[in-house]
């Protein structure tokens, strides 16, 4: 489900100052999905080694994301380098590589599925998207410095 964001808002507010005995059954349901998303994120750090205790902490989830985006952007700049011209392609090539060797595997509830989930299948191509793009990003950024540099020549 979606929600507007000032109706978060407000929710957040009126939790803040503790007035939760006349919630309507609509804040109930945001309250709810966002403690399992919570948790759920939460379980997911654990699962990746992020986080290794049962203390759940909001603080530990914002690190984890400007961690993550941080790597990401590393990532991206170094790979943008021309020596690293083909890495587009070949992040591209590796989801159906991965589809011909890979096999079905039974989680802890005994569901079974790929052993590399789809999100990280994706994540190859939107990563080589990301490259791309952070390639066109720092030739504009050149251009622009270049331009500057001229411009203070004269």
């Amino acid at each position: 489900m979606s929600y507007k964001r000032h109706e978060v808002d407000e929710l957040l507010e009126k939790i803040s100052v503790g007035d939760t005995k006349d919630l309507t059954p609509y804040q109930e349901e945001i309250i709810e999905e966002a403690l399992s998303l919570f948790i759920t994120f939460h379980s997911l750090m654990q699962q990746g080694g992020v986080s290794v205790g049962d203390e759940m902490s909001s603080d530990d989830m914002v690190q984890f994301f400007d961690s993550s985006l941080g790597e990401l952007c590393a990532a991206c700049i170094f790979l943008s380098e021309d020596v690293f011209e083909q890495a587009p392609k070949i992040l591209r090539s590796i989801p159906s590589a991965i589809d011909k060797v890979d096999v079905d595997f039974k989680d802890d509830q005994g569901v079974s599925g790929p052993s590399v989930p789809n999100v990280v299948k994706n994540g190859f191509s939107r990563l080589a998207d990301r490259i791309e793009a952070t390639k066109v990003q720092k030739h504009n950024y050149n251009k622009i410095f270049e331009e500057h540099q001229r411009s203070k020549e004269k």
